[in-house]
């Protein structure tokens, strides 16, 4: 299966409109806005959690998935103008018992996203951290 979106490889355009939230050994560290927190969940775990997640929001949808590279492409909706931006998730070991997140936010049209991504995906990753706790 072939994702539109390879962490190892990412090439960020030159405009302002993306957002990369990176892993430690996957992602370039020249390349991304910030690092990853630890959840405190095996990937296994934190991959359905992410994926019911998604599969629960109104504004989003999954167009691939891979359960085993526990990887996922969305497309997430703009909530006051519903521009439609691309979302590429994945989730990765860090031990038996923890995992990262890596995501890859970028806008389809316009210079700047005024900096909708950043927030898309720090919103996510808050969400993600209180239903992982629990979880845990």
């Amino acid at each position: 299966m072939t994702f539109k979106v390879d962490f190892s490889a990412i090439e960020r355009p030159s405009k302002p409109n993306t957002f990369l939230l990176g892993v430690s050994g996957l992602t370039d560290t020249g390349n991304h806005d910030d690092i990853s927190p630890v959840f405190p969940v095996p990937a296994e775990r934190l991959y359905a959690i992410v994926h019911a997640h998604i599969t629960g929001e109104d504004r989003w949808t999954i167009t691939q998935e891979d359960a085993g590279a526990m990887q996922l492409d969305t497309v997430a909706k703009t909530k006051l103008l519903k521009f439609k931006d691309d979302v590429a998730i994945k989730v990765v070991p860090v031990d038996e018992k923890q995992s990262q997140l890596a995501v890859y936010s970028r806008s389809r049209i316009g210079h700047s996203d005024l900096g909708a991504n950043e927030k898309r995906v720090r919103s996510l990753v808050q969400t993600l951290q209180q239903k992982a706790g629990s979880a845990a």
